[in-house]
């Protein structure tokens, strides 16, 4: 008799451990939720910067790119679009293939302070002449750091175009990102 309750106590513990096993493995394909991120990083607080370079000619904006980044205080972002330009260049008694980047590229780091966001940018927009040989580069280029404030655009710097009465100015409007 002790045979037959030993025998049929097997078939409860195969059920059992059955059933234990799946439990595990729904536990495991559903970890918990991951906590807040907010709460986890107070130091993290994201912003957005949206850049306008204007051309202006008489006081009127003739033409504009825009350009925009999410920042984190602290940290360095960077736009980059462009061309990477052929050109031959003499090196020796030859001739040698060398690239040129053309285009923009603007670096910010915004700071969290006292008395506002400071903010500091790097931007460099260059172009190519068209019909020149050797390849003319123009260049508008601004190192600046100043306090910016929360959705007011504020211009970073501008600069006389040489030989034209036209100018190019760097804006800036920062704003904070909301959840």
């Amino acid at each position: 008799m002790k045979t037959c309750g030993t025998l049929s106590a097997i078939p409860l513990l195969v059920v059992l451990c059955l059933a234990s096993s799946n439990l595990w493995a729904q536990q495991a394909a559903n970890p918990p939720a991951a906590p807040d991120t907010k709460k986890l990083d107070p130091a993290v607080n994201p912003y957005r910067a949206e850049f306008v370079i204007s051309e202006v000619q008489d006081g009127k904006a003739i033409n504009a790119r825009h350009f925009s980044m999410n920042l984190n205080a602290g940290r360095k972002q960077t736009v980059k679009i462009g061309s990477r330009v052929p050109f031959e260049s003499k090196q020796g008694s030859g001739t040698a293939l060398q690239y040129l980047d053309v285009g923009t590229n603007i670096d910010c780091r915004l700071m969290e302070r006292e008395n506002g966001l400071g903010l500091d940018v790097s931007a460099d927009v260059s172009s190519m002449a068209e019909h020149s040989d050797p390849p003319l580069i123009r260049q508008f280029k601004i190192e600046s750091s100043t306090v910016a404030t929360l959705g007011k655009p504020a211009i970073i710097g501008s600069a006389d175009v040489p030989d034209s009465n036209q100018q190019f100015q760097l804006e800036v409007t920062v704003t904070k990102v909301k959840f």
